[in-house]
């Protein structure tokens, strides 16, 4: 079985065993001839055809077989014996043990080939599976999967799907071979294999059935097998085997073997189109998640860092978000615990009551009252903290901080915080915040921030607010701001443990004179 080709000659052991047979039987028909009629050899020769019988080749075993009882026969010339009583029990003692070593031949090419069919199916399984494993990509994992099919298990493979448009898409062969594609080309739109027996591969999608026949002529004369490709009981794909008409017709053996094969691919085609819908899913809720292109603020320029701490999901724990509200425009900017998928879709949350509550009458304490009792009411409470700041119409504003890293007014090259601490979010049941409002001269900025910025650590040393203040005082757009605090901390900071978020606004020279431009938010690795 291992390849399905025929022997041309015979096999190295089996060359020997016929050698050392008939040099046995040799041996033995000189040495009956020196010896005579005294000490009669003949029962003998049934060695060499045990010798023989190794081989595994009842044919071979067959051959010596026929010489021996020839030998036996011409041996009553010498041994005067001939047509006598010995002669005959001679000739069927020959025949007897040639008999026997046949059957023996035949035993011993069954278990032989069963040890060969067993070690060719588990390394072209494992190969297979290696393949699928290995492979970068879903497309290189099924080339490799045709690759290590042919020529092991037929001469040619290839693996189709069905595609959008319902059309039988191939997405993989072992090798390029003209004949062979344009005949994968025609099994896929229909091929007549012989008069009255018509196959194509959409047959095989529907019945979800293996379908195996001798084609007589067409670019590529042989045998097919057309093995669906399984996910449960629907077929969601086809692969294709092509043996050429050297080679013998499908053994049901290899049917089944193909058929394994085909089930490793439908696990790979199968994983791979989960990974693909969820990955698909995942960007469309971390598109959801991440926070928002700032907009423009007449009288304001800005600029946004927001770095997760998550290696995969570019959400996190940290928020901001700028809105016009019933009250003039919104900044707000928070912390949720944890970080990662979790704390992701609990910023939602937080984020859309802030921004509802800001829009229906902007009273951003009735917002926070709502999520104190939500997050306490959680099965696992979880806390947040969070600071809002609204913006007048000129350089008035307000701030109000849940548990959160008050504000920096940076005004003059003086950077000093703005606000009082409150309680945070989730922790108390009775908790306090203090509105308080401010001025903002023209050319000031403000620095709002996570704990995640003035938390990064270098060896037990923190960032600290004391840094980030020295990085805020030199002059500079947002822009340039958060560029300058962004190196800082990627250089300051051996690992990110924690997301980190921070806003820079300038109230500019005159509103009249210069709009504020739409950033969007930098993420530094």
């Amino acid at each position: 079985m291992p390849t399905g080709r025929k022997a041309k000659h015979l096999p190295p052991f089996a060359r020997w065993a016929l050698v050392l047979g008939l040099g046995a039987l040799g041996w033995l028909i000189a040495l009956d001839v020196a010896l005579g009629t005294e000490v009669p050899m003949v029962g003998t020769y049934a060695i060499a055809l045990l010798v023989t019988a190794t081989s595994g080749r009842p044919r071979t075993t067959g051959v010596v077989t026929g010489f021996a009882i020839a030998a036996g026969a011409v041996a009553g010339l010498w041994n005067d014996n001939l047509g006598e009583a010995s002669w005959f029990a001679s000739l069927v003692v020959i025949a007897t043990a040639g008999a026997i070593a046949i059957a023996a031949a035949r035993a011993t090419r069954s278990a032989r080939l069963a040890v060969e069919r067993s070690e060719f199916v588990g390394r072209l399984l494992g190969e297979t599976a290696e393949a699928l494993a290995s492979a970068p990509s879903y497309d290189a994992a099924l080339k490799a999967l045709s690759e290590a099919v042919a020529p092991q298990l037929a001469d040619w493979c290839s693996v189709g799907v069905p595609a959008d448009d319902g059309r039988i898409e191939r997405l993989a062969t072992a090798y390029d071979d003209p004949e062979m594609e344009e005949l994968d080309r025609r099994l896929r739109e229909g091929i007549e294999a012989r008069p009255g027996q018509r196959i194509w591969m959409e047959d095989v999608l529907r019945t979800a059935k293996p379908v195996t026949a001798e084609l007589l002529a067409g670019p590529a004369p042989g045998w097919v097998l057309l093995e669906p490709i399984r996910a449960g009981s629907k077929a969601i794909g086809v692969l294709t085997l092509v043996n050429r008409a050297d080679r013998r017709a499908f053994t049901s053996d290899e049917i089944r073997l193909a058929r394994a094969v085909a089930d490793r691919a439908g696990v790979a085609i199968l994983n791979t189109k989960l990974a693909s819908e969820r990955a698909a899913i995942v960007e469309t809720l971390q598109r959801a998640l991440q926070p928002p292109i700032l907009p423009e603020v007449s009288g304001w320029s800005m600029a946004a860092m927001y770095r997760p701490a998550g290696e995969v999901m570019r959400a996190g724990g940290d928020f901001y978000d700028v809105f016009e509200g019933r009250r003039g425009w919104f900044v707000v900017l928070g912390d949720v615990e944890g970080h990662g998928a979790d704390a992701a879709a609990l910023t939602s949350m937080v984020r859309y009551t802030v921004r509802t509550a800001a829009m229906i009458d902007g009273d951003v304490l009735q917002a926070f009252r709502i999520l104190n009792r939500q997050l306490r009411a959680r099965e696992r409470p979880k806390l947040c903290s969070i600071v809002c700041l609204t913006l007048g119409p000129d350089t008035e504003a307000t701030v109000v901080s849940a548990g959160h890293p008050l504000p920096m007014l940076v005004s003059a090259g003086v950077p000093r915080e703005v606000g009082l601490p409150g309680s945070l979010l989730g922790a108390l049941e009775e908790p306090q915040w203090s509105r308080v409002r401010f001025e903002v001269g023209y050319g000031d900025e403000l620095a709002v921030y996570t704990d995640g910025v003035i938390e990064a650590r270098r060896d037990g040393d923190r960032f600290g607010r004391e840094r980030l203040a020295s990085l805020l005082a030199p002059a500079g757009g947002p822009a340039d701001v958060v560029q300058r605090v962004g190196d800082a901390i990627e250089s300051f900071a051996e690992t990110v443990h924690d997301d980190a978020a921070m806003l820079i606004l300038r109230r500019d020279q005159a509103a009249s004179d210069r709009a504020a431009s739409a950033q969007v938010p930098q993420e530094i690795a």
